[in-house]
């Protein structure tokens, strides 16, 4: 009985390294994906930002319960992330445009959306829709 429970202890300790990695991956590709919206002008780029600020509000309140874990006493898993995706490429592959700042990251409410479907007042047309699917996409 002891011996299985010290393996699933082992394996949690596992599992928490792997997430600790993961949370680093998806904060490193957001920041990619908000470059490339930003780059190509996409009319997505709010709502894909509106998204990422929940996920990066998530990821934050699980880093901070991981790191409650990896203080405990009697924690002997590694409390490391291992290599990161992001590690795994050079710094001249990642384009030059700026990072995001926290800033960035919310929502235009200068301009909010009509309640009658329209968009500043103007019907969508193909491209909004096509975008409005590719932003679908994105977050399944």
């Amino acid at each position: 009985m002891i011996l299985r429970a010290q393996e699933e202890i082992t394996r949690c300790e596992i599992e928490a390294r792997q997430l600790h990695t993961a949370i680093l991956d998806e904060d490193w590709h957001f920041k990619q994906v908000l470059v490339h919206l930003r780059v190509s002008q996409d009319i997505i780029l709010i709502a894909v930002q509106d998204f990422i600020t929940w996920r990066l509000q998530i990821n934050s309140r699980i880093l901070a319960d991981l790191q409650q874990m990896f203080s405990l006493q009697g924690f002997t898993g590694d409390p490391t992330p291992r290599q990161p995706v992001s590690s795994l490429f050079k710094e001249s592959s990642v384009p030059s445009t700026p990072e995001p700042s926290d800033s960035d990251l919310g929502s235009d409410s200068d301009n909010p959306p009509d309640n009658d479907g329209d968009i500043d007042g103007h019907e969508p047309d193909e491209e909004t829709n096509e975008a409005l699917n590719r932003l679908q996409d994105f977050s399944v």
